[in-house]
């Protein structure tokens, strides 16, 4: 799964895009250690013909996930995709960071998200947890993570979709975000039979994984 990830970026294209979208100085949203659930968080969209950023939310409402009902956000037990297990009380009050990429399409509350309002969340690598407790840093550079947004209450939130884990992250976790490459960025915003087939197929490169 994907619970942190790391955002200090330095990329002037993208330092571009946010800031033609008058979200303020980029440098507040692309200079972070640690990005938690809950957090303000740019994203980038396919905007007619060039890219565009948005600021929203990470993290969908689990009971509106659940049962379509409005609750209150909190940052208590944030959890991965509503189908999975989780105790109840989280269940009740945590925000749901991530999707499975390979059943996405099946499920009700995310289907109309991923066909409709695709985005890629600009970061410099995510954290991971092994079972020994061990913390890794994974990426290097700009890793765009795939995800999609939706509207509650006037808000846009966004969860980030996670796939298989490659060879260099098995060892450590038994999922991982979906990765776009540079060569899939736009692919992913705009082409939704590439979409599809990414969100089937996961990930083809290798990121490191470094213990931090």
């Amino acid at each position: 799964m994907c619970g942190r990830y790391q955002a200090w970026i330095e990329d002037e294209e993208l330092i571009a895009i946010i800031e033609r979208e008058k979200k303020g100085n980029a440098s507040r949203y692309l200079t972070r250690s640690e990005v938690f659930p809950g957090d303000d968080i740019p994203v980038l969209y396919g905007g007619g013909y060039f890219l565009r950023a948005k600021i929203v939310k990470w993290g969908y409402p689990f009971a509106e996930a659940k049962t379509d009902r409005p609750i209150s956000l909190t940052l208590a037990g944030a959890l991965a995709d509503p189908t999975e297990c989780a105790p109840p009380k989280m269940q009740r009050s945590g925000l749901v960071i991530n999707a499975r990429s390979e059943t996405a399409m099946e499920k009700r509350f995310f289907r109309e998200d991923v066909v409709n309002r695709r985005v890629a969340v600009p970061t410099s690598g995510y954290y991971e947890w092994s079972a020994e407790k061990q913390k890794y840093h994974i990426g290097q550079g700009l890793v765009y993570l795939a995800g999609m947004t939706h509207v509650f209450e006037g808000v846009e939130h966004a969860v980030i979709l996670t796939t298989r884990p490659t060879l260099s992250v098995e060892s450590i976790h038994n999922r991982m975000p979906l990765i776009l490459g540079q060569h899939e960025l736009e692919n992913w915003l705009y082409d939704d039979y590439f979409s599809r087939e990414k969100l089937k197929r996961g990930n083809s490169c290798q990121p490191e994984a470094v213990a931090v």
